[in-house]
């Protein structure tokens, strides 16, 4: 846990994640495009995904 001013910013590792083998493309990667993800925020609040976009990166 990291404090960035008056609030802590949480880093982890995700170690397992289970996913329906149906959301899974031929390569056995995650497709994104039809996971419906849900993130957790602080306490009992949850955010969902409403829209994606691509931003490529740096060399």
């Amino acid at each position: 846990m990291q404090r960035v001013g008056s609030h802590h910013v949480v880093m982890g590792e995700v170690v397992r994640a289970h996913v329906d083998d149906d959301l899974l493309t031929a390569e056995g990667k995650v497709d994104i495009e039809r996971l419906d993800a849900v993130g957790r925020l602080a306490g009992d609040l949850y955010d969902t995904v409403e829209s994606r976009f691509r931003m490529p990166r740096p060399d």
